[in-house]
């Protein structure tokens, strides 16, 4: 009976390897650059975050889905897109990581039924009529103008 545990390791040495989008960490990796290191094959990077140090292990691209899923809803317990990377930063590293968090709380239900509405939100209805006007206090220096814009309902 094989240990899975090995076959685990040896399919994510594949993975990363395979991985296009990690071309540059394993280049970084040979020259030891940028914490990038190889230990038993499998790409790491040390990540220095309020002073304490932190081993993140290198995740190629079919394996960020679910630990953004995971960080997002399970162990970050939908928090926002800053927190849940910072979270994710403490174990995994990959290039892509603000664009897949974001992407994943984008794509969350819970979260959109949440967020807050933003001025863009909201529905001002028609304007019919918008006049500009431009003027100037006395007491400011002649180049800081003021615009009012205002709309006829």
């Amino acid at each position: 009976m094989s240990d899975p545990r090995k076959a685990s390791a040896e399919i994510l040495r594949r993975d990363q390897r395979s991985d296009r989008s990690l071309i540059h960490c394993w280049s970084l990796a040979d020259r030891q650059k940028a914490g990038y290191y190889v230990r038993d094959r499998v790409l790491y990077r040390n990540y220095k975050y309020l002073g304490q140090e932190y081993e993140q292990l290198v995740l190629p691209v079919n394996h960020r889905q679910e630990v953004m899923k995971l960080a997002h809803e399970i162990y970050a317990g939908h928090l926002g897109a800053k927190k849940t990377k910072e979270r994710i930063k403490l174990s995994f590293m990959s290039p892509t990581i603000a664009s897949d968090v974001q992407k994943t709380r984008e794509s969350c239900h819970q979260c959109q039924m949440e967020r807050r509405v933003t001025v863009d939100d909201r529905d001002f209805g028609s304007v019919d009529v918008i006049e500009t006007d431009q003027f100037q206090q006395p007491e400011l220096l002649p180049t800081n103008n003021f615009f009012v814009t205002y709309g006829a309902l």
